[in-house]
């Protein structure tokens, strides 16, 4: 009796690793598809706040060197007399 209780017992739990195997499977999958899809979009929503970013800068580098042109420039002074 103990033979055929250990064989069934082996064999029920070779059963439940067959089942849980496609699922298992098709979780690893899913999951990596979705790591994917989130990198994706990960990476596209920093490439959009650099270039945001990168637009502010260049806004206020140009008002900077204007400003600096400006005191840069020599008085607008005829001549005496």
């Amino acid at each position: 009796m103990g033979l055929r209780l250990r064989r069934f017992r082996t064999i029920f739990v070779l059963l439940a690793v067959a089942a849980s195997l496609p699922v298992m499977v098709f979780m690893g999958v899913s999951l990596s598809q979705s790591i994917e899809r989130e990198q994706a979009l990960l990476e596209h929503d920093l490439i959009t706040k650099a270039w945001l970013i990168s637009d502010d800068v260049d806004e206020e580098f140009r008002a900077q060197f204007d400003f600096v042109r400006g005191l840069c420039r020599p008085p607008c002074i005829g001549p005496p007399g």
